[in-house]
């Protein structure tokens, strides 16, 4: 938590962000240390699976997926396609 601490304040000086002072990165860490703490003594919750959506096409069907793309900047387009 206190190299994360570290590189999160560089990453802020970087960019220009307002960052924590010196003396209180190691007090941030050890607060989100313990946040992360408490959440693992937390019971974890069951996940149940849920069944796919996608299913192939009936026999004699053709499915196809279409995606398309723009982009300003270089004034161009794209379109790309796939056929299951």
């Amino acid at each position: 938590m206190t190299c994360w601490a570290i590189w999160n304040c560089r990453n802020k000086l970087r960019v220009g962000e307002v960052v924590w002072p010196l003396n209180k990165v190691a007090g941030v860490a050890r607060r989100h240390l313990q946040d992360f703490q408490q959440v693992r003594r937390c019971p974890s919750m069951k996940v149940h699976a849920r069944r796919p959506w996608w299913k192939p096409p009936d026999a004699g069907f053709v499915k196809v997926n279409l995606d398309g793309a723009i982009f300003e900047d270089l004034m161009a387009a794209g379109i790309g396609s796939e056929r299951t």
